[in-house]
């Protein structure tokens, strides 16, 4: 058994180097749609050059594939998830508002656990353009009410601790990880 291992040893850095394929993100231009293939276990990166205080629309077209798009600030700080319940078939309409210049990653994969679906989709970038102030606000009060919410739920971890029935705390304990598992 060891001997086997032994001689498989050579061909790992290779089969891991093609399981975890790096990709150059493609830089987003207006307009300009690019159609890929995605296959199971792909994350396809583009970026997206902004200025602070930018609003970013792009879409994705889905053909054959559901997809989840996901949005990141040039920090590095996940913004958003975006997939809607349209399946397979059709648009993922996403827009952030930039509140730093910089460039945006937009990550797209396949939805599901194993994500062992392939197919192809299209990506255009809409539209850059300076947002308007009450694009700005509701960006704002948008942080707001999530500081507030996850703020509520760190504050009711003692009670949920306290529930006497463990299913019922655990259903609770459950929930409560569920909305704060971005953060």
């Amino acid at each position: 058994m060891r001997l086997r291992a032994l001689l498989l040893l050579p061909f790992l850095p290779g089969l891991c180097l093609h399981a975890v394929t790096a990709q150059t993100p493609t830089t987003l231009q207006p307009g300009v749609p690019i159609e890929r293939t995605l296959e199971a276990g792909q994350v396809h990166e583009f970026t997206v050059d902004a200025k602070e205080n930018s609003m970013v629309k792009l879409v994705v077209e889905q053909k054959g594939i559901d997809v989840v798009v996901k949005i990141a600030s040039p920090d590095g700080k996940s913004l958003a998830e975006h997939d809607t319940p349209n399946g397979e078939q059709g648009p993922e309409q996403v827009s952030f508002l930039a509140a730093q210049e910089g460039k945006y990653r937009i990550s797209v994969s396949p939805l599901g656990p194993d994500g062992s679906t392939s197919g192809q989709y299209v990506i255009k970038l809409i539209e850059v353009r300076a947002a308007t102030d009450d694009e700005i606000e509701v960006s704002k009060n948008r942080e707001a009410a999530k500081a507030k919410g996850i703020a509520l739920l760190l504050d009711l971890r003692d009670a949920i601790a306290q529930i006497k029935s463990p299913s019922t705390r655990i259903d609770a304990q459950l929930r409560a990880a569920n909305l704060l598992r971005e953060h």
